[in-house]
């Protein structure tokens, strides 16, 4: 399956960047070919995936049009559930043929007539190592 994700901020070295990334490297585990946009992408895909329901509002409405047949997702993120989804995030939704989110209470955010298109992906990282010190940076009182 040929799958776009739309990140806003897909170039900038954050948080939003790294979801996207991960979003890549688990697809591409699975076999799918992926490629990522900051925004609207008309080349060929089967799937999009939009990581942020307001900022990514364009692209989705785009991806409709020129894609008709083909399946979207959209991710909901903090900056979209909080305070509250604003009504470009709610339009976003109508379009969703899924909705992700990344946590569990985010669920109680969505509207009930979308929530049966919501799925919870939890998203976890390696735990890393706790540094070890030698002795003489131990600070005794």
């Amino acid at each position: 399956m040929e799958i776009l994700i739309v990140s806003p901020a897909a170039s900038v070295p954050n948080g939003n960047s790294h979801t996207a990334k991960w979003w890549v490297s688990e697809l591409s585990i699975l076999g799918h070919k992926v490629r990522i946009s900051a925004g609207a992408d008309d080349g060929p895909a089967d799937l999009l995936i939009a990581l942020h329901a307001e900022k990514s509002h364009e692209a989705l409405i785009r991806f409709h049009t020129n894609h008709e047949e083909a399946s979207t997702v959209v991710a909901l993120t903090g900056t979209d559930l909080y305070p509250e989804l604003s009504s470009t995030s709610l339009a976003s939704l109508e379009m969703a043929d899924r909705i992700v989110v990344l946590q569990g209470k985010a669920l109680a955010r969505i509207p009930d007539e979308y929530r049966s298109k919501a799925r919870i992906i939890h998203l976890s990282a390696s735990p890393h190592p706790s540094p070890s010190f030698p002795s003489s940076y131990i600070i005794g009182f």
